[in-house]
């Protein structure tokens, strides 16, 4: 190694010395790119780091190895690489920009996809693959033999993880409904038991099933209806232990949330009440009774009903008992553009209970 080699290399390490000490410092959740020149001379390391883009700290660290080491001395000797602060302007991070670009994003394209790493979540091509991974990063065990949809495995594995992500939890399993119940089921769950029935075995299918029992206003409504399938199930999973009669179960997280089905339940009947509505068909066309007989409303007074049942309403099926009432919130809180203040309430006493910290 030459006298200027290993000057350029002291003051490199060092120029990354400041930077690491300063990631440190700085809120966890900024992001960093591995920048630099990116021609013919550029490590294989080095060309792979720059083209994973925009990562925090902790997901740098978590790639391990050369990664880990990248950050106080680059891809190795005579290293022109560091990481700095992310910006969404490729080309200005990089020499000879739009050269650098176009490698970057022909590496991104021909990059194998790991199985196992936790970027690989919804994009495996083999039901067996991703059982695989989800047994390293959303559950325990896991049993996916009775899915032949990828497509629908894929969406479970990526919800699960973005729930993990989130600080919610994971379940302890994976598996199918019993034989009983498996081909008329969708999902189901318990607080440690994510299940996958027949009727979810077809990705198209239960999209379009799911949407009719939205439309119906069985279900709440959402832009991605297997996603709200799910979060809806993971309810389950935070609340279902505690509405049981287990003797170390939470309490008072139990009698909150049925305190406030209750309350969810006067609401819709004073509504009622206020509008001069005596009854619904389905849940959701109001009717008034005259001398014993069902009128229709007015298309005004049907309006004022609607407008004010809809900004408390969460669904049919919240009304079913604590239980669901609980899954249907947990899932309105996570997937709806106009979320009702009942659900605002549910999410805040699973904050006040330890529940979860945020949403």
């Amino acid at each position: 190694m030459g006298f200027n080699q290993k000057i350029n290399d002291a003051m490199n390490n060092m120029s990354r010395a400041v930077t690491t000490q300063m990631m440190q410092d700085a809120p966890a959740d900024l992001k960093y790119v591995y920048i630099g020149p990116v021609d013919e001379k550029t490590r294989p390391f080095c060309l792979d780091a720059a083209s994973q883009g925009a990562l925090t700290e902790e997901q740098i660290l978590a790639l391990g190895g050369e990664y880990a080491e990248s950050l106080v001395s680059g891809g190795g000797i005579n290293c022109r690489h560091n990481w700095e602060l992310a910006s969404d302007d490729i080309q200005g991070q990089f020499h000879r920009g739009t050269q650098a670009q176009k490698i970057i994003e022909e590496k991104l394209l021909t990059k194998p996809i790991e199985p196992l790493n936790v970027k690989s979540a919804g994009k495996h091509a083999s039901v067996k693959d991703a059982e695989n991974w989800a047994a390293l990063h959303v559950a325990n065990k896991v049993d996916y033999s009775k899915i032949e949809d990828i497509k629908v495995v894929n969406a479970i594995n990526k919800n699960l993880l973005d729930l993990k992500n989130k600080g919610y939890g994971f379940y302890d399993k994976i598996e199918p409904l019993p034989a009983r119940q498996f081909k008329k089921g969708i999902f189901a769950s318990t607080d440690t038991v994510f299940y996958y029935g027949g009727l979810a075995n077809n990705h198209d299918n239960l999209t379009k099933l799911i949407k009719k029992h939205q439309k119906d206003g069985w279900f709440i409504k959402s832009k991605n209806p297997i996603k709200q399938a799910i979060d809806h199930e993971f309810g389950h999973n935070l609340t279902h232990y505690h509405l049981s009669r287990m003797k170390d179960r939470n309490r008072n997280l139990g009698k909150a949330i049925s305190k406030l089905k209750s309350k969810y339940t006067r609401g819709l009947t004073a509504i009622n009440k206020k509008h001069g509505v005596n009854g619904l068909f389905l849940d959701r066309i109001p009717y008034k009774l005259k001398n014993g007989r069902q009128e229709s409303l007015s298309d005004s007074a049907k309006l004022n009903w609607k407008k004010d049942r809809d900004e408390w309403f969460v669904s049919r099926y919240a009304s079913t008992d604590a239980d669901e009432f609980a899954a249907e919130c947990f899932s309105m809180a996570l997937n709806s553009d106009k979320v009702s203040p009942v659900a605002k309430e549910f999410m805040d006493i699973l904050i006040k209970e330890k529940i979860i910290d945020s949403y």
